[in-house]
């Protein structure tokens, strides 16, 4: 039972890293951002810090 768990674990981390990875350029997607970007608010919240954010957009592909 234990090793059928850790093989569901394993799997599971294998698609959650396919769905935040862009397949061509191998970046995070913005779905990844999203999760980044509210752990980090949270943090910053919980933390009573302040938050900055840089965007670069990159299209010479």
């Amino acid at each position: 039972m234990e090793a059928y768990q850790r093989e569901m674990e394993k799997r599971f981390e294998q698609i959650e890293l396919q769905s935040s990875t862009d397949g061509l350029t191998g970046l995070k997607n913005r779905w990844a951002f999203d999760l980044r970007l509210e752990e980090e608010f949270s943090r910053t919240t919980r933390n009573a810090a302040p938050l900055a954010l840089a965007l670069l957009d990159v299209d010479s592909f």
